[in-house]
């Protein structure tokens, strides 16, 4: 059966890239915000079998053993048509929506040596929302922020609940490159928003960003969901493969 949740009760510390995207945000938002909710499946003996959590129009979808795949499919047909739903590719196989999008999940498992960069270039943590929203938008692509002021709003809020962690390249006195994490708890993380202007791309410096984050968050080994064409970057950086995530429309 599928539940509202609240705080009292909650599934905290769940492993997966799934449900650390959930955690964050639970972490962050709480249970009583409007644009976000938070469902869990129980079998009749109280197993928990799947948690699923909506913010604005995306779904996250954490299911584990004896899900009940049928209910789950009902619910969000019934409860929130036409958002997209994330989750892995296990998990989409068993409903019936349209994909949408497709891609790798990689985790960390090695510190390669670190390649030295050139002295010019400077890495720092970076607390900046504008800055980095700007960043992000000039480097186009799936990284750029749709709505800045809302995207700028939940990095303030993530950063003052120590939910966040971004870092970035500056050569001359210019941004060149970011990389963040989008989901980060108490025991694991989500790199995300890397990206590096188009003139300065090939040059190592997406991989000195992502690095020197891993280092950060050690001893938590992060994961990252990508498209496929991108994992040869990550497994030269010590990311292995851990699944893949799908992505559909819930109609």
């Amino acid at each position: 059966m599928i539940s509202h949740c609240e705080r009292q009760g909650w599934p905290d510390g769940l492993p997966g890239p799934y449900m650390a995207r959930i955690d964050s945000y639970a972490k962050v938002y709480g249970f009583s915000r409007p644009f976000c909710d938070f469902w869990v499946q129980r079998q009749e003996d109280g197993a928990l079998t799947a948690v699923l959590h909506r913010i604005d129009n995306t779904v996250t979808l954490a299911a584990f053993e004896r899900a009940d795949y049928a209910e789950i499919e009902a619910f969000l047909r019934f409860s929130v048509p036409g958002l997209c739903l994330l989750c892995s590719k296990e998990a989409f196989l068993f409903l019936s929506f349209d994909q949408r999008d497709a891609g790798a999940v990689m985790q960390k498992r090695s510190f390669p040596q670190t390649v030295g960069m050139t002295p010019e270039l400077e890495l720092a943590e970076c607390l900046d929302s504008g800055r980095l929203a700007a960043l992000l938008k000039e480097c186009g692509g799936d990284v750029s922020p749709g709505d800045v002021d809302a995207w700028r709003a939940d990095f303030c809020h993530r950063r003052n609940h120590n939910s966040i962690l971004a870092f970035t390249a500056c050569l001359h006195g210019m941004d060149v490159g970011c990389a963040m994490t989008v989901a980060q708890t108490h025991g694991q993380a989500v790199i995300g928003g890397v990206a590096v202007l188009p003139g300065w791309r090939g040059r190592g410096i997406g991989g000195l960003l992502v690095q020197t984050l891993c280092h950060v968050l050690e001893p938590v080994r992060p994961f990252v969901l990508i498209k496929q064409e991108k994992q040869p970057f990550y497994q030269r950086l010590g990311f292995g493969p851990a699944g893949e995530w799908r992505s559909g429309i819930i109609e």
